[in-house]
């Protein structure tokens, strides 16, 4: 992929550890096949294999078939009990952590998209102020390049 891919890459690399909780992570090749066939075939069977960048597993066997798919433009998500989820990156107006509970584990995120539609993430297996500021860089990474292009070719 380009180069964008590999500056997202840096960035999920970056944040991924912090973001996992009692759960295996993984950045790109690292992915195990078996798992990450799991998780496509469960919760996101319209990833582009290219364009993964991380992947958290939380199952409890580890065998892929809930956690979070993170990919150049949108990210995936399936916890136990729930409906698979996707968005894009770009399509995220607010990010805001809710609850109060001391460990950051037990409070929730609230993703509201540009069309209203609000999504909330409750998962004890992720640490939601890391996944606060990942999203935070991914969701105005484009826009922020695109700055960047036009500042350079107007000077």
């Amino acid at each position: 992929m380009g180069k964008h891919h590999e500056e997202k890459s840096r960035i999920m690399q970056k944040y991924l550890e912090s973001i996992a909780v009692n759960c295996r992570c993984y950045i790109e090749e690292e992915i195990p096949k078996k798992k990450i066939d799991n998780a496509i075939k469960k919760f996101a069977p319209d990833v582009d294999r290219a364009s993964i960048i991380g992947f958290l597993d939380t199952t409890v066997m580890e065998n892929g078939k809930n956690g979070c798919i993170f990919t150049d433009d949108k990210m995936y998500y399936l916890d136990l009990l729930e409906k698979p989820k996707k968005f894009w990156y770009d399509d995220i107006m607010e990010i805001s952590i809710t609850n109060t509970h001391k460990k950051d584990r037990e409070r929730s995120i609230e993703i509201t998209k540009y069309d209203g539609e609000k999504i909330t993430f409750n998962s004890p297996f992720i640490k939601k102020t890391p996944l606060n500021k990942f999203l935070e860089i991914m969701k105005d990474y484009d826009s922020s390049v695109q700055q960047a292009k036009q500042s350079v070719e107007s000077v």
